[in-house]
């Protein structure tokens, strides 16, 4: 899933907290879809299927 607007935690710098933009289980796609639109600088989370469901219910909302 890409991220915008990102929260990262201080010690792992990992995102913790962002708004979803975009979802994808292929990276490729994913990636090629946020280079047309212009979000060059989304942080790209990789989770399970179930989390990225709920990420999917939640872009919709």
């Amino acid at each position: 899933m890409a991220l915008d607007n990102c929260r990262f935690d201080r010690d792992t710098r990992q995102p913790v907290e962002g708004d979803v933009v975009d979802t994808d289980e292929d990276l490729g796609e994913l990636c090629a879809r946020m280079r047309l639109a212009g979000r060059g600088s989304c942080a790209i989370l990789f989770c399970d299927a179930r989390s990225l469901e709920g990420a999917r219910r939640r872009a919709r909302a």
